[in-house]
C-alpha cells in the first residue's frame, strides 16, 4: 500500500514538474517572438516628429536701379520654426548595409530681414534624405548621419517697410506679386529646391538633429538672392 502510495505521489510530481517545464517553453518562445519582432520593426525603419528652429540666412548681391540698392532689401538673416514628420525607409533588407531612404513633409515660418524691411513667410517643405544608422549594440542610442535633398514651396509671404515717420513698420507687399514688387525680376520665386546635410541622435525616444542645407535656384532672380538655412530639431522617435 505505501509503494502504491509512493508511487501515485511521484507520478504526480512528475505531472507537475513536465507542465512547468511546457509553461516555461512557451513563455520562453513567446519572449523571443516578441524580442524578434523589435529587432525587425527596429531594421525595417522607423517614425519620427520634430519641432524645429530654423536660422535663414538670405545673400544678396549688389544690384542697384536708380532709385534702390536692392541687396540693402534682402541681404540679411530670418529666425523661424517649423515642424517635420517623416520615415525612415530601410534600403537594404540583408541589413549588412544600414542604409535608409526618409521622406517627410513639414511647414517652416520665417521672419526677419533688415532693419529698414521685416519679412514675413510662411513655406511648406518636402525633404528626402539617404541616412546612414549606426547603432550601439545592447543600448537604444543611434546616430544617423544624412544627405538629402529638399522642395520648398513658399506659400506667403509680406514685406514691411519701416516708415521713419511714423516709426513703425508699414508698407506691406506681398512678395510674389509683380505689381508689388516691381515687376517678375523683383518678385520671390514659389518653388525652390536644395540639399541639406546633418546627423540625427536618437535616445531611445527621444531625437534630436542638426543640419544646414542651401538652395539651388534663387529666391529672387533679378537681385541674384541665395538662400541657406540652419535648422535645430527636437522630437520623439517611434
Amino acid at each position: 500500500m505505501k509503494k502504491k502510495l509512493l508511487l501515485a505521489v511521484l507520478a504526480m510530481f512528475g505531472l507537475e514538474m513536465q507542465a512547468q517545464l511546457v509553461n516555461s517553453t512557451m513563455t520562453m518562445k513567446k519572449t523571443e517572438v516578441v524580442e524578434v519582432k523589435e529587432t525587425v520593426d527596429e531594421k525595417w525603419g522607423w517614425n519620427t516628429f520634430s519641432f524645429e528652429y530654423l536660422a535663414l540666412t538670405m545673400s544678396a548681391k549688389s544690384v542697384t536701379t536708380a532709385d534702390v540698392k536692392y541687396n540693402d532689401y534682402y541681404n540679411g538673416t530670418a529666425s523661424g520654426f517649423g515642424f517635420t514628420y517623416m520615415r525612415a525607409i530601410s534600403l537594404t533588407h540583408n541589413r549588412r548595409v544600414p542604409l535608409y531612404l526618409e521622406p517627410g513633409i513639414g511647414m517652416e515660418f520665417y521672419v526677419g530681414g533688415k532693419s529698414t524691411h521685416n519679412v514675413k513667410l510662411l513655406t511648406a517643405k518636402v525633404p528626402l534624405n539617404l541616412i546612414y544608422d549606426i547603432s550601439f549594440p545592447n543600448s537604444s542610442i543611434h546616430i544617423d548621419p544624412y544627405l538629402g535633398l529638399r522642395f520648398r514651396a513658399n506659400c506667403y509671404g509680406t514685406d514691411e517697410g519701416y516708415d521713419w515717420k511714423k516709426g513703425n513698420y508699414s508698407n506691406d507687399r506681398e512678395v510674389f506679386s509683380k505689381d508689388h514688387m516691381g515687376g517678375d525680376g523683383w518678385a520671390f520665386t514659389h518653388f525652390q529646391v536644395g540639399w541639406q546635410v546633418g546627423c540625427k541622435f536618437r535616445f531611445s525616444k527621444f531625437y534630436l538633429q542638426l543640419g544646414w542645407g542651401t538652395d539651388f535656384n534663387r529666391l529672387i532672380s533679378k537681385n541674384k538672392t541665395s538662400t541657406s538655412q540652419f535648422q535645430s530639431a527636437i522630437g520623439v522617435a517611434f
